[in-house]
């Protein structure tokens, strides 16, 4: 399952709490409260929602064709886009963030500070979603279902189970990350999941797929390019950070396939 429609519709659900029931649209103590909740909100919706799927969808497809769960998977993207589409309207909605208004001056001062912002956010997240996939009995569990489905029951290990908690954590991660671009873009739509979806491959693999430091490197190196190519002058503006992050993911593909944090297979030869 694609979690970037999960990310859209989180965004959808928390903007209506933030905005529309708290009438949250400024930096004040108050409005931080009602971010919490509709942070909160967010991330209990994302889990929800990609549990239910899998309950409702992929878990009678494990054992069939390969196909099946990708043309699935667009259904289910369909669905949520088309609720979204209901929820926000056919338009981008623009809001406004809880964040300083100061801070989205296009100079590259207040833009750090944003950024160390949105990294005090992001970090507990990371750490805490590392730390439970690389020390918690269940998250070395979801590493050997990842790594052999068949072989992990004979290791005693529930594929059910491990299941529901993998795609409610995806799903809360997912959440949160939705909430937190409305507000860092201003702006909600029913549309943004496919292209979050896209950057959000191009940050796994060009940090490296499988590991959760390496997906986050990969986002982070490219908001920093992003960044970085809206500051230029001569040309250079937003407008080409798409060509310039997907030229990169090209070229990492070609000359480093294991990513920035991943690990070189070797194969072994007779």
């Amino acid at each position: 399952m694609g979690f970037a429609d999960v990310f859209m519709f989180s965004s959808v659900i928390g903007t209506i709490v933030l905005v529309d029931i708290g009438g949250a649209e400024s930096n004040s103590l108050r409005n931080w409260g009602w971010f919490a909740a509709a942070y909160s909100v967010a991330i209990t919706v994302g889990a929800m929602v990609s549990v239910a799927t899998d309950r409702i969808v992929f878990r009678h497809m494990r054992t069939g064709p390969k196909l099946a769960p990708l043309v699935a998977s667009i259904g289910v993207a369909l669905v949520l886009q088309d609720i979204g589409l209901k929820m926000n309207g056919s338009g981008p909605k623009k809001i406004h963030s809880v964040v300083p208004e100061f801070l989205y001056y296009s100079t590259p001062g207040p833009a750090i500070i944003r950024m160390m912002i949105i990294l005090a956010l992001t970090l507990p997240i990371i750490i805490g979603a590392v730390f439970y996939i690389d020390r918690s009995r269940n998250g070395r569990a979801i590493k050997a279902v990842a790594d052999d489905i068949e072989i992990a029951p004979l290791m005693g290990i529930n594929i059910d189970r491990i299941t529901i908690w993998s795609f409610a954590i995806a799903g809360a991660c997912a959440g949160a990350a939705g909430l937190m671009y409305a507000q860092e873009a201003r702006v909600v739509s029913f549309q943004i999941g496919m292209k979050i979806g896209l950057i959000g491959y191009a940050s796994a693999i060009i940090g490296g797929v499988g590991r959760i430091q390496g997906a986050a490197l990969g986002g982070f190196f490219i908001g920093l390019v992003q960044s970085l190519i809206g500051w230029m002058p001569n040309g250079l503006g937003g407008q080409w950070d798409q060509t310039v992050i997907f030229s990169t993911l090209i070229l990492m593909l070609v000359y480093k396939p294991e990513g920035l944090w991943g690990m070189r297979k070797v194969r072994m030869s007779n």
